[in-house]
């Protein structure tokens, strides 16, 4: 077993040696007083100010005792230095070097970033990822500039992409460079030129009824339940946000919370006899999301259903305008429309949905004649 012998040579400076050793031996005064014939190290004990620390040493059998007891002696300057300003001998663990990568400094961002955004912002941002961002995976972030940004923002717009979604993509790019602290010069960027968000919805209300019937049809359980909601003119962000802590089955209610709403305040719905059943279809629980479903799938199962129609392409907030548009055009007052929306005001609801034409000056002019005989 191997014992630390104190080692006390005469003309050396042998200060807290210890030779560590198969031997009975307690200390050493003169090299004569074992013999080497194995490898073996030795153990140099300092104090500085107080603070202590130990650093072992190891030799072959070839290297003689005296010739290691130098070796050591010249490392002990350095080592009260280091023992002086670290505060200990102890090598310090070395973290092991993170991926640098896009693909892995991306994910370490979400994790970071989940704890203080929404989760529909979270999957938002994980949307424009695998969406958009995929063809970065292994790109160091520090070799990525102004020009990657521009490719992606001309691919956006080479495929039909508009200035509103072009900026959402933008805007979560800059959200990731800032906090990596990549700078560009974002004014500089290319951008398509900006137009009015309000779009309108111009197909028939036949064609409304048959989208309608193939989303309530819909083979996969989750995409189907996710399009029954959207077909109550709710954001997509809003369902899929949706937490079974906000749903009220036997007031039969459900909550949007104020972090998941564009308006940032709380709105509340009847739970109607639809909902009621997707609830039941996706399983009762305490708590957590109702659907587990990305948006992504959702928009490409939207698409793959308008294609099997015959349809045009639609965006997944189209569904809204459809609903909304459908009501305006039915005879749905406009007050009713605005709170099924969740607007904030008629106005924003008038805005986009009722298009000021001379049909309807016509329309309202002869409603008021026929009320006054």
């Amino acid at each position: 077993m191997a014992n630390h012998i104190r080692i006390k040579l005469p003309n050396y400076d042998t200060r807290g040696m210890y030779l560590i050793y198969n031997s009975e031996l307690k200390e050493i005064t003169k090299p004569s007083d074992i013999k080497i014939t194995t490898n073996y190290k030795i153990l140099l004990r300092i104090k500085v100010n107080n603070k202590t620390g130990k650093k072992t040493f190891d030799f072959p059998k070839s290297k003689t005792l005296v010739k290691a007891i130098e070796i050591v002696n010249d490392k002990r300057l350095e080592l009260r230095e280091t023992l002086k300003s670290e505060g200990t001998l102890r090598e310090k663990r070395k973290k092991p070097k993170q991926s640098s990568s896009f693909k892995h400094v991306w994910k370490r961002y979400i994790e970071e970033r989940s704890i203080e955004l929404s989760e529909g912002t979270i999957r938002a941002y994980s949307s424009v990822y695998s969406s958009h961002l995929k063809q970065w995976d292994s790109i160091d972030i520090n070799e990525l500039g102004r020009d990657d940004v521009q490719k992606v923002v001309n691919t956006l717009v080479a495929k039909g992409n508009k200035y509103a979604s072009v900026k959402t993509v933008v805007m979560a790019i800059k959200a990731f460079f800032n906090r990596q602290k990549i700078v560009i010069d974002w004014d500089s960027l290319s951008m398509p030129k900006k137009i009015s968000n309000i779009r309108h919805y111009d197909l028939s209300l036949e064609d409304t009824k048959r989208i309608a019937k193939a989303m309530r049809e819909h083979y996969h359980p989750q995409v189907r339940n996710v399009f029954v909601w959207l077909l109550r003119g709710r954001r997509i962000g809003e369902v899929l946000s949706m937490r079974y802590e906000n749903i009220d089955l036997d007031k039969r209610i459900y909550r949007i919370r104020a972090e998941d709403a564009k308006g940032k305040k709380e709105l509340e719905f009847i739970l109607d006899d639809e909902l009621y059943e997707s609830v039941l279809d996706m399983g009762l629980k305490d708590e957590g999301l109702l659907f587990n479903v990305s948006q992504h799938y959702i928009r490409k199962m939207f698409n793959e259903l308008l294609k099997s129609l015959n349809l045009p392409h639609m965006k997944i907030h189209d569904i809204r305008h459809m609903v909304a548009t459908t009501m305006v055009q039915n005879g749905v007052p406009i007050q009713n429309v605005s709170r099924a929306l969740g607007h904030s005001s008629i106005a924003i609801t008038e805005a986009r949905y009722v298009t000021k034409s001379k049909e309807q000056a016509n329309q309202a002019t002869n409603a008021f004649l026929e009320m006054i005989g």
